[in-house]
Parts: structure tokens; C-alpha cells; sequence
């Protein structure tokens, strides 16, 4: 389990003009795991809860299990993504490894809901944890 400090840019809504917000994730994560390895993954599809894993959606693997590559649509250039894993309810319930967010915009920080305000539903809390992400590597603030 590694700290990690990403930042990313996040796209204000058309309205907004001169405005640059980014978000900033400080996340206990771990990396190199099979996601179809991951007990909860195996339970779920044990209990019918969902499908079984299917190959990525997006991009292809560079090193599997730890990095992606990809040409997002809006580039030519072919990007590096670390595939991350947050802590599971049985570490969060044992350990203090919940993360925080910030946001900023033009270097200051903001609450959460001006940037909801900003960016509309981009800023806002996800309703459901994600079970693994990609991170592209050029977001990466620190590691460890």
C-alpha cells in the first residue's frame, strides 16, 4: 500500500472562461494485482453480482499488470497509465488509509462545490467508489 499525490486538470464547463481547476488526490493505492485476482471481483461473480472480467476497454496492456498505453482521442501522442487499486472496506476499516481531495482553480484552492460550479458533475463526488483506475503517469505528483 503506497501514498500517491496525482493532479489533474479538469474541464470547466463551456460558460466558464480564463478559469484552469485541478484536482488534487492524495490515495493510499496498491498496483501489479489481476483485477479478476481481487477478492471482491471474485465474489461478486461468485454471487451472480456481475459479469466476469472482460480485457480493457481502452488501451492495451505495456506491462501487464502494472501499465497501459494509449492514444487518447484527442492527441497523437501515445500516453502511459499505471492501472491502481484503492483500498479494500476491510483495509479501510482497519487502517487510516482514506484519501482526500482538493481542488484549485488558477493555483487557489476552492471548495469542492465551487468546482462542481466550475465543471459541473466532473467535480462532484463519485456515488460509488471505483474498484480500479488508470492514472496517467504524467499526473503523477509523488509516489510513497
Amino acid at each position: 500500500m503506497l501514498k500517491i499525490i496525482i493532479e489533474s486538470p479538469v474541464a470547466t464547463l463551456k460558460s466558464v472562461t480564463g478559469t484552469v481547476v485541478v484536482k488534487r488526490s492524495e490515495l493510499f493505492v496498491t498496483a501489479g494485482t489481476e483485477y479478476a485476482n481481487r477478492r471482491e471481483i471474485r465474489e461478486a461473480i461468485e454471487a451472480g453480482e456481475r459479469g466476469e472480467v472482460q480485457p480493457l476497454p481502452w488501451g492495451t496492456w505495456l506491462e501487464y499488470p502494472y501499465t497501459i498505453t494509449h492514444t487518447p482521442k484527442d492527441s497523437t501522442e501515445r500516453k502511459e497509465y499505471v492501472r491502481l487499486f484503492p483500498p479494500t472496506e476491510a483495509q479501510l476499516e482497519h487502517f487510516n488509509l482514506s484519501g482526500k481531495v482538493q481542488f484549485f482553480a488558477n493555483g487557489q484552492p476552492i471548495e469542492r462545490t465551487e468546482a462542481v460550479a466550475l465543471c459541473g458533475s466532473k467535480a462532484a463526488k463519485e456515488e460509488r467508489p471505483s474498484q480500479a483506475f488508470s492514472v496517467a503517469v504524467s499526473n503523477i505528483v509523488s509516489l510513497g
